[in-house]
């Protein structure tokens, strides 16, 4: 079976249909083969489900089954926490992924 990386669509594919689905102030980056992490500013909890929603939307659309975490942006934590936080929730998103296959 190829590894995950090897499997994706192009990245340019990829991120053409990701980047549809985000605001201009968000950040989308694959943290390697089917993950990626998703950084919203100044997001509410439920605003953020909207957002998460439309990505795996677009991924799908694109063949892409990826794992996604996010983590908003806020002025008391800043990138590299919430950089941290999106990879926890990614993680935490894949393993439930695996239990539900």
């Amino acid at each position: 079976m190829p590894s995950s990386s090897t499997s994706l669509p192009s990245t340019s594919a990829v991120s053409r249909r990701s980047l549809r689905a985000v605001r201009d102030s968000d950040i989308i980056a694959r943290l390697g083969g089917d993950e990626f992490g998703l950084l919203l500013p100044d997001c509410s909890a439920a605003d953020a489900e909207i957002v998460v929603g439309r990505v795996y939307a677009e991924l799908a659309a694109a063949g892409v089954a990826a794992s996604l975490g996010w983590a908003a942006i806020t002025a008391d934590r800043g990138f590299t926490a919430a950089l941290a936080q999106a990879d926890t929730a990614m993680y935490a998103t894949k393993q439930h992924r695996r239990q539900s296959a």
